[in-house]
């Protein structure tokens, strides 16, 4: 059934592409056909529309995305689902980081867990924000979001952890003479099965 649709789909392209006019043409020509005064006055409002149209889509979609990220539970329910989901989160995240660890042979009893989400909601930068960050620009669909681990003991080194679709990943983090974190090492394994 889905191939016939598709068929038909690509049959309807096919004809359009054929006709050679397309919407713009036709609205070029329009434009042209009138007076030059009534076609910039046209061509103001339509920039507009398009203008104010773009900003509403995309403030509409940006707004509703960050109230979603942002929403605070409202009622006692909300609070214990959404606890509940907290909970489940964070053991499935321990269960993949075990799994990373025990793949590489670390012992990440000496090491705490930063939380990456609230690298991103503090209100002043955190130092190893531009690293995590540059680690979640490369991942690609299905990685997971990387976790950070710092030494408990010196907090001057530490892991990230990044559990890719088909290899784990850790990026041996250090902080320099300067004080900085830099990346000294990258390991990655691919995953068994």
């Amino acid at each position: 059934m889905w191939e016939t649709q598709l068929r038909k789909m690509l049959t309807d392209q096919a004809e359009t592409i054929k006709q050679g006019t397309t919407v713009a043409d036709e609205v070029m020509s329009r434009i042209q056909s009138g007076s030059k005064r009534r076609a910039q006055g046209r061509n103001k409002w339509i920039i507009a529309m398009i203008s104010c149209s773009i900003l509403i889509f995309t403030g509409g979609v940006y707004a509703d995305q960050l109230y979603n990220y942002w929403k605070v539970p409202s009622n006692a329910e909300e609070v214990e689902k959404s606890e509940e989901l907290n909970k489940e989160l964070a053991e499935q995240r321990q269960t993949v980081d075990d799994a990373i660890a025990n793949a590489f042979g670390l012992d990440l009893a000496n090491y705490s867990s930063l939380d990456v989400n609230e690298l991103f909601k503090s209100e002043k930068v955190h130092p190893l924000l531009p690293i995590v960050s540059d680690i979640m620009d490369q991942q690609q669909i299905n990685d997971r979001k990387p976790s950070v681990y710092m030494n408990i003991q010196t907090e001057e080194d530490g892991f990230i952890l990044e559990d890719k679709v088909n290899a784990y990943v850790i990026h041996v983090i250090k902080k320099n003479e300067a004080g900085e974190w830099q990346i000294v090492s990258v390991q990655e394994k691919q995953k068994n099965g």
